[in-house]
């Protein structure tokens, strides 16, 4: 464990303790970008470590799979990337891809999807039942060919890297000129509205880098990568099988979530829900403060 204050993104000294989390982990910001993070932070090997040894089988990612497909996959990632970036036939890196449920959807799309992952089941299950192409380990350590990908994804990822800004530099090496990355993750600036109750808050060292659009853009806007769009979010997931998931494995709520994807009407109407619920998130009468969620296009200069 290593005390941590200095800002990983900025290299600022200035930045002060603001929260303790309610499992006790406290919380510091940069003042210099909007950056906060946990303090200690746990090392480098120890992070990975937690996820390498990922412990869930092959049924349980199966019968998720299969919900995916209920409730319409993730058709609305897919749908905002291709706005900025056509997919079919795009070279696509999904860095974190888990067991490739997103990388499978792109690939149905036309792309040339390829996926790197640090957890071996993770990595089996989405090569062996769903024929992709994903690669085990961290991008810092891969062997990808520099400029190489047309999009870049990295979904509900950045808040879990032990190095934001090691991260990023490689990502920035192995795009491709015009290419784009697409990112989403908790949005920091909810903490307004949430303070130390924030769920993108977590537990343990499962979220230890948080970022809202200042960060975000100062970190990547160094690396001659520019903000195109930013989206807001609310906390949809615990219905519809998302990461950010409030809805339990089991009990009432469970009952509720299968109810929902086995029933076609029902799950229809969900969707258009939260389908106009993310659009009045993406208005200008909802605050950037109140979304629990941001998605942003970052596209990197021609040359």
């Amino acid at each position: 464990m290593e005390n941590l204050y200095i800002c990983n993104i900025c290299g600022s000294k200035n930045v002060g303790s603001v929260f303790r989390r309610p499992d006790g982990l406290e919380v510091f910001e940069c003042r210099n970008c909007g950056m906060a993070f946990v303090s200690p932070m746990p090392s480098r090997e120890n992070i990975l470590e937690i996820y390498k040894n990922h412990e869930i089988d092959f049924v349980t990612l199966k019968n998720k799979f299969n919900d995916q497909k209920k409730t319409g996959g993730n058709k609305s990632i897919i749908r905002r990337i291709s706005k900025f970036k056509k997919i079919s036939g795009s070279r696509i890196l999904d860095i974190g891809c888990g067991p490739g449920f997103l990388l499978y959807d792109l690939k149905k799309a036309g792309a040339q999807g390829t996926g790197l992952e640090i957890s071996k089941v993770l990595v089996s299950f989405g090569r062996k039942e769903l024929g992709l192409d994903i690669g085990e380990g961290t991008l810092e350590n891969s062997n990808l060919s520099l400029a190489n990908f047309d999009i870049i994804v990295c979904s509900n990822l950045v808040e879990h890297l032990p190095d934001p800004t090691g991260f990023f530099s490689r990502l920035a090496r192995v795009l491709a000129p015009s290419g784009i990355v697409y990112i989403s993750t908790p949005n920091y600036d909810a903490t307004r509205e949430y303070g130390n109750n924030w769920p993108g808050f977590y537990k343990d060292f499962e979220h230890i880098f948080y970022f809202n659009r200042n960060s975000l853009t100062f970190a990547l806007s160094r690396l001659d990568l520019k903000a195109v769009k930013f989206f807001y979010l609310p906390q949809t997931g615990g219905l519809t099988g998302k990461k950010n998931v409030s809805y339990g494995n089991s009990g009432v709520r469970s009952k509720i979530r299968k109810i929902l994807l086995n029933t076609p009407l029902l799950n229809k109407i969900l969707w258009k829900i939260i389908f106009l619920t993310r659009r009045l998130a993406n208005s200008k009468s909802i605050k950037e403060g109140t979304a629990f969620e941001m998605e942003a296009i970052f596209e990197k200069a021609k040359s």
